[in-house]
Formats: C-alpha cells, sequence, structure tokens
C-alpha cells in the first residue's frame, strides 16, 4: 500500500482524534505515522498549508494525500456533517478589486506559478473517488463573517462549499505529482458567525469516524 498523509488543517478539527493518535509515532511536532499511514496538522489557512505539505512530501515518503476538515456551505441542501468530496477548487481571493469588480489573477495575465500556466480553477491531476457526494469549492484567506458577503461570494463563484485550505492541497499535490483527494464535512452555513449555531462537534466526530474506518480498510 502506498504511504498515505491524511492532512487536518487544525487541532480543534482533530481533537477528537487525540486518544486515536497517542498511540502512533509523533515524527514530527503534529506530524504522526502508524504503518503506512501519516496525520499531520497543517495550519490555518493557503499559506500554512503549502508550506507544512510541501515540507511533509519532500522530507517523508508519501505517495497519497488525503485532506480532511470542515467548510462552511453555500447551499442549505448539503448534509451537515458528512463526507463531500472536493473536485474542483480556486483560490478565490488571489487578484485585484477594482470598484464593485473582481479581477481574478489568471485574468489579470498572471500565473500563481511562474513554471505552470496555473488555471483559475483547480483539479486534481490524480485522484480516486473517496465518497460518491461531489462539490465544488472556493478557498478564501478570509471567510465570509456575514451573510451578506456570503451572497456576493456565492453570486460570483457558483461554489459549494467554502474554506480557507483546499486549493492549496490540490495546488501542492499536482506539483508533487501525487493523488490528492479533499474530503470536508459541512459545520455551518457560509456568513453564520454565530459558532454555537455551528455543528462543529458533530463534525469532529464525522471526522473520527471517517479515519477509523479508513484505518480498517
Amino acid at each position: 500500500m502506498s504511504e498515505l498523509l491524511i492532512a487536518i488543517p487544525t487541532l480543534k478539527e482533530a481533537q477528537l482524534l487525540q486518544s486515536l493518535l497517542q498511540k502512533w509515532e509523533e515524527v514530527k511536532p503534529f506530524l504522526w505515522r502508524k504503518e503506512a499511514y501519516w496525520v499531520g496538522i497543517c495550519g490555518v489557512g493557503a499559506a500554512a498549508t503549502a508550506l507544512s505539505l510541501s515540507h511533509w512530501l519532500s522530507q517523508f515518503p508519501i505517495k497519497k494525500l488525503l485532506m480532511l476538515g470542515i467548510a462552511g456551505t453555500y447551499r442549505k441542501e448539503l448534509p451537515i456533517a458528512q463526507p463531500l468530496q472536493v473536485i474542483q477548487d480556486a483560490f478565490a481571493d488571489l487578484g485585484t478589486q477594482y470598484y464593485n469588480t473582481w479581477i481574478p489573477l489568471q485574468k489579470m495575465g498572471l500565473s500563481l506559478l511562474p513554471q505552470w500556466d496555473t488555471p483559475l480553477w483547480l483539479t486534481p491531476k490524480q485522484t480516486w473517488e473517496v465518497v460518491k457526494e461531489k462539490v465544488r469549492g472556493v478557498t478564501f484567506q478570509s471567510t465570509s463573517g456575514d451573510f451578506e458577503t456570503a451572497q456576493k461570494r456565492f453570486q460570483q463563484w457558483n461554489a459549494d462549499i467554502e474554506t480557507m485550505e483546499n486549493a492549496s492541497a490540490f495546488l501542492v499535490a499536482n506539483f508533487f505529482n501525487i493523488p490528492v483527494a479533499t474530503i470536508r464535512f459541512i459545520s455551518n452555513q457560509v456568513g453564520e458567525s454565530d459558532k454555537n449555531r455551528w455543528y462543529l462537534h458533530a463534525c469532529q466526530q464525522a471526522i473520527r469516524n471517517f479515519i477509523e474506518k479508513l484505518l480498517r480498510q
């Protein structure tokens, strides 16, 4: 079996994994290993995710990447705390704001990396089906803190979910030429600032259940 890295953005999302990971070898701070499986806390946002993943993939014999985490949904019909596989994502705040018009990086004649003609919408070069339910995401470095902002972003991008890291997982995996799959669990409606209305605990439990099931396969 190819060695698989399971990347999770925050300790809060991985909170219910602590008892599980205590039995694993801690190779580095926030990076654990057991047989062919690795679990790493990659950090919040696109920059931290790209840095952590690139470091681990260049240092260790990891051949596949699986990202797990929570997400906000633009679509109320998406199920809460159920695994959704992201098949397309974009760095949605890389560009320029020209009065009321948002211009993405690619329409400015720029590419994210000089050696690549990086498309606006990133898709994995190599992937595998983890779950049946598929969604399209957008990655922002500032989350939608109100419903007005959320509605504007939805109208602009017509995406299903919003995260702060997902596009980085695609970018790094494509750069290292390894298969990648990203799974998100809906914790809240995008724009909901009252975290008492989030389903965080349900998502934490869902992430643990998902990993336990994966390890039994």
